[in-house]
């Protein structure tokens, strides 16, 4: 009977423990989501948005997924990115892009005061953009990094 008891009592603790940490783990996620309004046409993954106001939230626990979507639309894009630093703290949440030409592609994350952001994998189409410039750059012997960095600034919900 005495171990019975012990059973229960222990597997009421793990329940509880297991409730804490996934209400823990729902509130962390709603402090992820900002907002940004894109002033240009841009492509994440094999999706392209237009111009206009998007949202940009983890759904996963550690932030390694993000969804970005346009509640104007419907259109959304769920990508897997991975951790990037930097020794420089931002200043504001921004979102950074890389232009190729007239394209521009979603490529990192980053909050305000964290020296952690988030960084896209990089799209096929992304990285045929990228061989494209880079070819027609070797032709004119230029001497440019493939694509131009663009930020733009975000705001956190």
């Amino acid at each position: 009977m005495r171990k019975q008891f012990t059973k229960g009592t222990a597997l009421s603790l793990l329940i509880v423990a297991i409730a804490l940490l996934t209400a823990a783990t729902s509130y962390g996620q709603s402090s992820r989501k900002a907002t940004a309004n894109i002033p240009f046409d841009f492509v994440v993954g094999n999706t392209s948005f237009h111009a206009g106001e998007y949202n940009i939230d983890a759904i996963s626990n550690a932030g390694e997924t993000l969804r970005i979507s346009n509640a104007e639309s419907g259109l959304s894009a769920v990508r897997l990115t991975s951790s990037v630093t930097s020794l420089d703290l931002p200043g504001k949440t921004k979102l950074v892009f890389h232009r190729y030409g007239s394209s521009y592609y979603l490529a990192e994350v980053w909050r305000a005061g964290e020296s952690a952001g988030r960084q896209l994998v990089k799209s096929a189409g992304e990285k045929a953009a990228e061989h494209e410039l880079a070819a027609i750059e070797l032709k004119r012997q230029g001497v440019r990094s493939g694509f131009e960095r663009v930020e733009v600034a975000a705001t956190i919900q």
